[in-house]
């Protein structure tokens, strides 16, 4: 599991066909998560953060720290790729409205603009209020 976290793509790809086929306990869930924020925004990042998203992460913890993860995602594509975790995972687990306000102050205009899994999510969001 560590190898989510790696810097090299090619670990991530591997780990990922890993959890494709086997289910992770969350406190195996909450250290690679933990792993995978402090990444540097890369495209093995947003591979490993798929990969999370695929797990439908319903953990409080968890989502809190991709939460602290989108503030300070140093590129669109990650905050992206979180906004995915949450959209396949609970966010009943975590407050909408703080979630909300950490999305719209923190988001990363991607080049070109246009709306994105984010719009989604704070759409969905507000539809749960």
């Amino acid at each position: 599991l560590r190898g989510l976290a790696s810097h090299r793509d090619d670990d991530v790809q591997a780990v990922q066909a890993y959890l494709r086929h086997r289910s992770i306990d969350s406190s195996e869930l909450r250290e690679v998560t933990a792993r995978v924020a402090q990444m540097r925004a890369s495209p093995a990042q947003v591979r490993a953060l798929e990969a999370l998203s695929r797990l439908n992460v319903k953990d409080p913890q968890v989502l809190t720290e991709l939460s602290q993860a989108y503030a300070s995602a140093g590129s669109p594509q990650v905050q992206r790729a979180i906004a995915e975790v949450f959209l396949r995972g609970d966010v009943a687990a975590v407050d909408k409205p703080e979630l909300a306000s950490v999305l719209q102050e923190h988001r990363l205009e991607p080049r070109g603009g246009g709306g994105d899994l984010i719009d989604v999510l704070l759409r969905q969001l507000a539809s749960a209020n």
